[in-house]
């Protein structure tokens, strides 16, 4: 698997994503903040979170989130120290995590959303354009709908900070 970055539409970095993480079947989400480039890589039993350093485009750090997220769909990176994750619980349930990176390095449960409760089919698949996003106290989910009708956007929150309570409410 390759990828390339480019910058003022010139090719800066192109490689072989296999040689500088490992068990990458899948990339599930990329940020990108002013020091790193996030990768959440799925593949091989493991769910892990990559920070690439973006002048080298080398591992500074990682997280294996298996335990946390089993099947981790997304993740959004709020900062270099805040990372929010979507994960499909079971068939029915969505998932939200946090990730301190400064800290422990632990995954941390916001709260859980019932499929039924948005306007996400009950068909929902993983397969297709996935997209998550988090902006002014609410998640963003998008679906491709690949297989399953017409895309959607389902809007869920508010948010409240880590630390504060371990909730989430359905708009």
């Amino acid at each position: 698997m390759r990828w390339s970055i480019a910058a003022g539409g010139a090719e800066q970095v192109s490689t072989d994503v296999s040689a500088i993480v490992t068990d990458c079947a899948h990339i599930m989400a990329l940020h990108a903040t002013d020091s790193y480039l996030y990768m959440l890589v799925r593949g091989g039993g493991s769910v892990i979170i990559y920070r690439l350093d973006l002048d080298l485009m080398t591992v500074s750090t990682s997280w294996n989130i298996l335990a946390s997220t089993p099947t981790a769909v997304s993740m959004h990176v709020v900062s270099d120290d805040l990372i929010y994750i979507w994960n499909v619980d079971d068939s029915l349930t969505y998932g939200f995590y946090y990730l301190e990176t400064a800290g422990s390095g632990t995954v941390t449960k916001i709260g859980t959303v019932l499929q039924t409760e948005t306007c996400t089919p009950a068909t929902f698949t993983t397969s297709g354009a996935l997209g998550f996003h988090f902006n002014k106290g609410y998640f963003y989910l998008t679906t491709g709908g690949f297989g399953i009708g017409s895309p959607n956007i389902t809007k869920i929150g508010t948010l409240l900070c880590p630390g504060l309570e371990d909730r989430i409410g359905t708009i």
